[in-house]
């Protein structure tokens, strides 16, 4: 699954794929930039393959900086990934992937946005969003703050789906 928030207003965006990998991310970057076509996006990810190939093909509207190696509990998007777990999927066998999947989708669309806000909605992300300055200023501030300050909010499955 793929993800990524707004740490203000809860607004969020979740593409199931079937692999992590270059071109399922290419797709969600695809998928991202056309659901918000009118705004820029930063989207801060970890070091995984599929989030620093050069073979990415980012759209003009994403800025991708990264978090340092070996910090998962820097991005906040990980413990939406682990409140997703606990709603949905607590010590109960599916048949099918397929019902994996709708109890996923079902689990996405009844997480409510105050959650959102509350995980992801850390106060020195919020302070970088009301940066005047344009987001491009915001990335470069955040791409040469990162071995200080913790990494932000954005971040990261068959057909795209989404939830």
């Amino acid at each position: 699954m793929y993800g990524a928030v707004e740490p203000r207003d809860g607004e969020n965006f979740f593409l199931i794929m079937p692999y992590c990998n270059i071109d399922c991310m290419n797709v969600f970057l695809q998928e991202l930039s056309k659901a918000y076509d009118d705004n820029e996006i930063l989207l801060v990810c970890d070091g995984a393959m599929w989030h620093k190939s050069s073979s990415l093909m980012i759209p003009t509207s994403i800025y991708i900086i990264h978090i340092p190696p070996y910090t998962p509990e820097m991005n906040p998007i990980e413990q939406i990934w682990k409140a997703i777990r606990k709603r949905g999927f607590r010590n109960e066998a599916f048949k099918t992937l397929e019902h994996v999947v709708e109890r996923l989708c079902e689990t996405i669309k009844n997480l409510p946005i105050s959650v959102i806000q509350s995980i992801t909605g850390r106060q020195w992300i919020l302070d970088i969003v009301k940066m005047e300055s344009s987001i491009k200023a915001n990335a470069y501030f955040l791409k040469n703050a990162t071995a200080t300050a913790p990494g932000p909010a954005w971040v990261p499955m068959t057909e795209p789906r989404v939830a």
